[in-house]
């Protein structure tokens, strides 16, 4: 009888553990989320005063182009109470660039978004650094996650680059061969959390030019982030060399005007009489705008 006792004490007590355990297993709370994609769809340009936007596309597919040339690397960065929770970085050839697809859990979310075609970009931390600088765009969006949203948040992106435009007005000698382009102040890593520019460094371009030989008004054009959204300034060096490094003229032009999503116009006799060059700050993005190299 005692056995039976005991065994029916025994079934009792592992038929309450087995029951606390299912209780336990049901209480864990389950993280819910939704699954958004943010659709990349143009790019806004601004008017000097800012009263008028414009936005080269709206559509239901993605568009990275700008001035003709498409943007080559794209990056989401998932924020959540400041703190980088996910990162996705897509390039040109992936099926789905310029439309990411990420699981974000309900509540609030800070979503930075940054594409751009500079060449060798590594991204360090929450900075990209790029090997040389290029057309590039970001944004920022609130996204408030919850049950019943709309999955689909259509993103247009601002310009956070600018341009220096060097123009010479002169006939580009048959002995010409390269120009050196010394820059003291330039940008190519930009601070994800800001969409700002950080880390100025000199930065040097040796361009091949032998293409202009016999020609007047050769163009060329170079890029760089922007600091803030107000003007900032740097010396240019221009310097002419022939096939065996021998300098055939130098012009150094002191605090070149640079802003964010403005072009700055370098222009000027190289090789002439005068040798002086000038400085125009745009007051708009001009599409119009110089060969690149």
């Amino acid at each position: 009888m005692k056995k039976v006792v005991y065994f029916a004490v025994l079934v009792v007590v592992l038929l309450s553990a087995c029951s606390s355990e299912s209780d336990s297993r049901i209480k864990v709370p389950v993280t819910q989320q939704n699954t958004i994609t943010f659709l990349c769809n143009g790019f806004t340009k601004r008017t000097e005063n800012m009263a008028k936007t414009v936005v080269t596309r709206a559509s239901e597919t993605t568009s990275l182009t700008a001035d003709g040339i498409g943007m080559t690397d794209l990056w989401l960065f998932d924020y959540v109470g400041g703190e980088l929770k996910q990162t996705i970085h897509q390039v040109a050839t992936d099926d789905d660039f310029g439309k990411p697809s990420v699981k974000l859990d309900y509540g609030q979310h800070i979503i930075r978004i940054v594409a751009s075609r500079g060449n060798h970009p590594t991204l360090s931390s929450d900075i990209i650094t790029w090997e040389k600088a290029s057309d590039t765009f970001a944004k920022e969006v609130n996204v408030s996650v919850a049950s019943g949203m709309e999955t689909i948040q259509r993103i247009t992106l601002e310009r956070v680059a600018t341009r220096l435009n060097v123009k010479i007005t002169d006939v580009v000698p048959p002995s010409a061969a390269t120009l050196d382009l010394e820059l003291a102040t330039w940008y190519k890593s930009l601070s994800v959390p800001s969409l700002f520019a950080v880390n100025d460094n000199a930065t040097h371009y040796s361009i091949n030019i032998k293409k202009f030989v016999g020609t007047k008004d050769a163009s060329l054009a170079v890029y760089s982030l922007s600091p803030s959204a107000e003007s900032w300034s740097t010396n240019v060096t221009l310097v002419a060399k022939d096939e065996d490094g021998k300098v055939l003229s130098q012009i150094v032009v002191p605090s070149v005007q640079m802003k964010m999503n403005r072009t700055t116009v370098l222009s000027g006799e190289l090789f002439g009489k005068s040798k002086q060059m000038t400085f125009t700050l745009n007051t708009q993005w001009n599409e119009d705008y110089a060969q690149n190299f």
